[in-house]
């Protein structure tokens, strides 16, 4: 479900990027650090500050849990940059903090979500 939101491709900042001397793109949070390439550059995606996305949840199901997290980034060391993920003590770690099925994930998708461009012939979104 969560494809719904943020960019659904990778071509324009592809694009922005290419041929310059970026390496490495730094993103706000998703619930969960990823690592990945963009062109020439290394993507990072800090996790959550206060959650964090569950992936053992039940199929059909989104599940944030309690799992502050944050990144720190080292840049200018000899083979950086350096990347730590640094885990907060939190005695609530593990505790959900919601967990929505398929039909309350696209309620939220359909209320939150980019604006879908309208059908023709239907009066939706004028």
């Amino acid at each position: 479900m969560q494809q719904a939101f943020g960019p659904h491709t990778a071509q324009e900042p592809a694009e922005t990027i290419r041929g310059s001397d970026v390496r490495l793109v730094l993103c706000g949070h998703f619930h969960l650090q990823l690592l990945g390439r963009l062109d020439q550059a290394t993507v990072w995606v800090t996790p959550g500050v206060v959650s964090r996305v569950d992936l053992t949840a039940r199929p059909g199901t989104d599940r944030a849990v309690h799992g502050p997290s944050a990144s720190l980034v080292r840049l200018g060391t000899p083979h950086g940059p350096l990347v730590h993920t640094l885990h907060a003590r939190d005695p609530r770690v593990g505790a959900t903090v919601y967990e929505a099925d398929v039909d309350e994930m696209r309620e939220v998708i359909e209320r939150l979500g980019p604006a879908r461009e309208p059908v023709r012939g239907s009066s939706r979104g004028a």
